[in-house]
C-alpha cells in the first residue's frame, strides 16, 4: 500500500497497522520480523510529488551479551578492546534496517551500528534521543544526565514512548550532521519504542527528508502497540536471531510447526499466559491510542468547527446558513428570469436552470450530453458555438448579443459568458447568463425612428458603456475562487453568483434587511457588504420610488404576482443618484411562508441620462416649433403625419396633436378642391415633390379644417433626405 504523508490521517495509520499485521506473521525470529517491518515502513509512504519521504528506517532491541549471535559478539569485541564483555552486559542491538542505500538494507552490512553498550558513559552523547525514550519508559541509562525531554510526545501508557526532532539540521540531538544529516537532506527524525515483560526495550527510528512535526509524529503512536504485538512472542520465547534457530528449518511453514510444537511441548503455562496477557494488553493499548486519536481528531474537528462558526457568524452565516446559502443559490438559478447554463469545453451541456427548461422545452436531465446543434436551428447553434469559442480563447468573460428561438419568434438576448476553472486553474467549461432584451430592443428601434441623429449618440454611448462593462468584467476575473471547503457544485454556483455582471442581492422579507449580495451590487450602490448589512433597501432608495416598490412587494408577498420589474433610483454612498432596472423574485415556494426575496439590478444610469437628453432635445425643438405663428407639420414617406406645432393644430381647428399624428395628412387636410370635388393624391404637388425629392412653394391653395370648412393658404414643403433619397418632409403654411 502507498500512503501520502502530506495527507496522513488516523484512518491511514490504522490501515497500515492492519497491513503490517498481515505481513509480519509466521516468521522464524525477531530479526526477520524487524527486517520486514522496516522494509514495509520505508516502502509504504509517498509525497504529493510521488517521492519516498523517508531516507532510513531502523529497528533496535536490547539484548544481553550471552544472547547475541557470534557476528555481533565479534563486532563488540573489536570495538571494546579495553573491556571484556560480561554475559549479563546489555546492548542496544540493530535488528532490522531499510533505506535509500543498499548497505542500509541489511543488518550485517550496517557495520558501525551493530550494537551499543548501554552502560557506556558515551551512550547518551551518541544517542540522546534514545536516552530520552529510556527515561520516559522508566529505565535510567545514565543517572543524573541532562536530557532534552522536549522531543518526547506525551504518552500516558508507561510502557510506550515516542519522540520527534522537528528540525534535524543543526540539532545536537543528531550528532553526525556533516556525515549524514546534510548529505541526505534529513529534515526531521521521529520514532517510538517500548518495553517488554522481559525488561528488553525496542526502539524504531525514522529519518525523513520531509518536515515532520509532533502532531504528525503522534499519529504513528498507533503503530507502537502493533509492533509490540507482533514481536512479543519472539521475545518471550527468546527467538531473537536466525543464528540460534535449528538448522535446515527456516521456512515459514516449518517455523509455524516449530512454534506450534514449541507451544505444546516447551512453553510452560506461565509463558503462555504471559504472552496472551501482554498481547491482549498491547491490543488494548492499540485500541486506546486509536480511540485517543479519534477523540483528538473529534476535538480538532469540533475546534475547527467552532472556529468556522465564529468566522461564519462574523460574516452573518451559521452552519445552517451554509446549507441555506446553497439552497438560496439554487433558488437564484431557478427563480431568475435569465437563462443560466454551463457547458464543458466540447460544448456539451452540464447544467441549465428552470428558465432555460421553460423557454426551450427541455429538462436538465434530457439536455445532459447534448450540444447546441441538438437543441437549436443550425444557424443559431453555430453562432452560440462561435461565441463560446471566443470566450475560451480569450480566457476571460465576454458580453455579446445573441438570438434564440421562442414560441412567438426569435428573441434577442444579452449573454454574459465566462470560463470556469478547476482549482489548478485549468478551464473545464463555460458558464452563460443570458437576459432577454427583446422589449428593450423594440424601444431602441422606436427611438431610432423618432430621431436617428440622437440615436446614433445613444448607440455610441451604449458602446462605451459596453466597453466599460467588459473592462469591469475583466477586473472581476481577479476575484478569488470560492473556498474549497464547499462541494464542487456549490463552487460552481458561487462562481456564477460572484462573477455575474449584474447586481444580485438577497433580502429577508420579515426585516427587509440585506442578507447577501455580489460585488456588482455593492459597486452599483457604493457600499461594502458589511455596510449593506447595516442598512435596509428603503434607506438607499429614492423616496419617490418607495410607494411603487412597497406596493409591488406586498403583491409579491400576497402571491398576486410572481415577480416584478421596475426602474428605481438608489442613493450611492457618494451622494449621487444611480438609476437601475430592478427585478425582484421570491425565494419561497407556493404555500410556504415568505422568507427571502432576491433582486437583480442592472445599472441604467447612463442610458437614462441619454434618454433624458433625447426628451429634453425634443422638448426644445417642440418649443421652437410652437413659438412660431405659422403652421408647421412633418410627414414620412407614407404621407403619415409625424409632428405638428401648436399653430398648425389651432389653424386646422383640432384640439390636440394626437388627432393628427399618425394620420394620412393629404386625406385629412388636402382631400378636396374648393368646389368639393376629390383631390387625388397623385395630382398633389406635395406628393409629386416628395417623389422627386424637391422643394415646392404654392401661393394659392386651400386646406380643410376639422369642422369641414377650408381656408386659403400659401405653403412651402421641404424634403429631408437620407442616403440621397427623400426620407421625410416638412411643410409650413
Amino acid at each position: 500500500m502507498r500512503i501520502n504523508l502530506n495527507q496522513l490521517s488516523v484512518i491511514e495509520i490504522l490501515k497500515l497497522s492492519k497491513h503490517i499485521k498481515g505481513k509480519c506473521f509466521l516468521f522464524s525470529c525477531l530479526e526477520e520480523v524487524a527486517q520486514e517491518f522496516t522494509k514495509i515502513f520505508y516502502e509504504s509512504f509517498t509525497t504529493d510529488s510521488g517521492k519516498n519521504p523517508f531516507v532510513l528506517v531502523r529497528f533496535f532491541n536490547t539484548c544481553s551479551y550471552h544472547n547475541l549471535p557470534e557476528d555481533i559478539r565479534a563486532y563488540i569485541q573489536s570495538e571494546e578492546q579495553k573491556k571484556k564483555p560480561l554475559p549479563e552486559d546489555r546492548y542496544l542491538t540493530l535488528m532490522g534496517t531499510y533505506g535509500d542505500r543498499e548497505e542500509w538494507r541489511s543488518r550485517k552490512d550496517s557495520k558501525n551500528y551493530q550494537a551499543f553498550f548501554l552502560s557506556d558513559p558515551q551512550f547518551h552523547a551518541k544517542f540522546p534521543m534514545f536516552s530520552a525514550v529510556f527515561r520516559q519508559i522508566g529505565i535510567e541509562i545514565l543517572s543524573g544526565s541532562q536530557l532534552d525531554m522536549s522531543i518526547l510526545i506525551k504518552e500516558r501508557h508507561k510502557q510506550l514512548s515516542a519522540f520527534c526532532v522537528e528540525n534535524a539540521v543543526g540539532s545536537n540531538l543528531i550528532p553526525k550532521q556533516s556525515e549524514f544529516v546534510e548529505p541526505f537532506a534529513i529534515q526531521s527524525v521521529f520514532g517510538f519504542g517500548g518495553i517488554y515483560p522481559t525488561g528488553n526495550v525496542y526502539i524504531i527510528a525514522i529519518f525523513s527528508r520531509e518536515k515532520i512535526n509532533k502532531e504528525t509524529a503522534s499519529l504513528f503512536l498507533s503503530l507502537n502497540p502493533v509492533v509490540k504485538q507482533i514481536t512479543l512472542p519472539y521475545v518471550i520465547r527468546e527467538k531473537i536471531f536466525n543464528e540460534y534457530l535449528p538448522s535446515g528449518k527456516n521456512s515459514k511453514e516449518e517455523s509455524l510447526g516449530n512454534l506450534e510444537r514449541f507451544n505444546e511441548n516447551v512453553v510452560d503455562n506461565h509463558r503462555k499466559y504471559l504472552i496472551e496477557k501482554e498481547v491482549s494488553d498491547a491490543i488494548r493499548v492499540e485500541l486506546e491510542i486509536a480511540n485517543e486519536h479519534m477523540i483528538e481528531l473529534a476535538k480538532e474537528l469540533e475546534k475547527s468547527n467552532k472556529n468556522l462558526q465564529k468566522e461564519i457568524v462574523k460574516r452573518s452565516y451559521t452552519e445552517d446558513a451554509l446549507l441555506e446559502s446553497k439552497r438560496q443559490l439554487q433558488s437564484v438559478l431557478d427563480n431568475t428570469t435569465a437563462c443560466i447554463y454551463i457547458k464543458d469545453i466540447s460544448g456539451k451541456y452540464l447544467l441549465i436552470n428552470k428558465q432555460f427548461e421553460k423557454l426551450f422545452h427541455i429538462t436538465r436531465e434530457q439536455i445532459k450530453g447534448k450540444t447546441d446543434y441538438d437543441i437549436f436551428p443550425q444557424e443559431m447553434a453555430e453562432a452560440f458555438q462561435k461565441n463560446d469559442k471566443k470566450v475560451l480563447e480569450a480566457n476571460m468573460p465576454m458580453e455579446m448579443e445573441e438570438i434564440a428561438p421562442h414560441d412567438d419568434g426569435p428573441h434577442t438576448y444579452i449573454s454574459i459568458k465566462f470560463p470556469l476553472f478547476t482549482s489548478q486553474g485549468v478551464p473545464y467549461g463555460i458558464c452563460g447568463i443570458s437576459t432577454d432584451i427583446s422589449q428593450r430592443k423594440q424601444m431602441e428601434i422606436a427611438l431610432k425612428k423618432g430621431n436617428e441623429i440622437l440615436e446614433q449618440s445613444v448607440v455610441e454611448r451604449t458602446r462605451k458603456l459596453e466597453e466599460q462593462n467588459i473592462q469591469l468584467v475583466k477586473e472581476f476575473e481577479k476575484r478569488k475562487k470560492i473556498e474549497l471547503a464547499l462541494k464542487e457544485s456549490e463552487k460552481r454556483f458561487r462562481v456564477m453568483f460572484e462573477q455575474a455582471a449584474v447586481g444580485v442581492a438577497l433580502h429577508e422579507v420579515k426585516t427587509d434587511k440585506f442578507v447577501i449580495g455580489n460585488k456588482k451590487y455593492c459597486d452599483i450602490v457604493g457600499y461594502t457588504i458589511d455596510e449593506m448589512k447595516e442598512k435596509k433597501p428603503g434607506q438607499i432608495t429614492h423616496p419617490e420610488d418607495l410607494p411603487v416598490k412597497s406596493d409591488n412587494m406586498q403583491k409579491l408577498i400576497d402571491g398576486r404576482i410572481h415577480e416584478f420589474t421596475m426602474e428605481k433610483r438608489y442613493f450611492h454612498k457618494n451622494g449621487s443618484i444611480v438609476w437601475v432596472n430592478m427585478t425582484a423574485s421570491p425565494m419561497w415556494k407556493a404555500g410556504e411562508a415568505p422568507d427571502f426575496y432576491m433582486v437583480i439590478v442592472r445599472d441604467i444610469t447612463e442610458r437614462k441620462k441619454a434618454i433624458e437628453s433625447l426628451v429634453e432635445s425634443n422638448e426644445r425643438i417642440q418649443l421652437l416649433l410652437d413659438s412660431t405663428g405659422e403652421g408647421i407639420y412633418g410627414i414620412d414617406a407614407n404621407g403619415l403625419c409625424t409632428f405638428v406645432n401648436a399653430s398648425c393644430i389651432n389653424l386646422l381647428g383640432y384640439e390636440n396633436a394626437k388627432q393628427l399624428i399618425g394620420k394620412d395628412l393629404h386625406n385629412t387636410i388636402h382631400h378636396s378642391h374648393r368646389d368639393g370635388t376629390p383631390f387625388p393624391i397623385g395630382e398633389c404637388k406635395v406628393f409629386q415633390a416628395f417623389k422627386k425629392g424637391e422643394s415646392i412653394h404654392v401661393a394659392d391653395d386651400i386646406i380643410w379644417r376639422a369642422d369641414g370648412t377650408f381656408f386659403p393658404v400659401e405653403y412651402t414643403s421641404y424634403p429631408i433626405k437620407k442616403d440621397g433619397s427623400s426620407w421625410k418632409r416638412v411643410g409650413r403654411f
